[in-house]
């Protein structure tokens, strides 16, 4: 059983907005889409078979990449003057909040001077 636990959410939950009159959803001042996981794994099924395994990879994984670097500035300019911990957990808690996955911290070890670190969790809900 882990014993690290999160920071309070509410800075990040406070973030997320729905606008039914013009029919948009934000997370910060990123706009967001609501979207069935059946319809995302048709995509993935479609990009495999129309360009094939390796590059439906890539564009996934550019996607990913991409989604991760607009979370990292929002991480940064929510929580970049609390503690390394804080901040660090901002991904955790956006992926959970974003509906991506739970994870469950198990253990961590950072030390920027020395460009050390060191983690391990759990993932359920994929």
């Amino acid at each position: 059983m882990s014993t690290i636990r999160y920071p309070a959410s509410n800075d990040l939950r406070d973030l997320v907005r729905f606008s039914e009159k013009d029919g948009t959803i934000w997370l910060g001042e990123s706009r967001m889409v609501l979207m069935h996981t059946s319809a995302l794994g048709s995509l993935r099924k479609e990009l495999v078979g129309s360009v094939g395994k390796e590059h439906a990879r890539r564009l996934l994984t550019r996607m990913g990449y991409a989604a991760g670097a607009r979370d990292a500035e929002l991480a940064k300019r929510i929580r970049g003057e609390r503690s390394l911990t804080d901040a660090f957990f901002t991904g955790p808690q956006l992926h959970m909040l974003e509906g991506i996955v739970r994870v469950t911290p198990i253990s961590l070890s950072m030390d920027i001077e020395k460009g050390h670190f060191a983690g391990a969790k759990a993932q359920a809900g994929k």
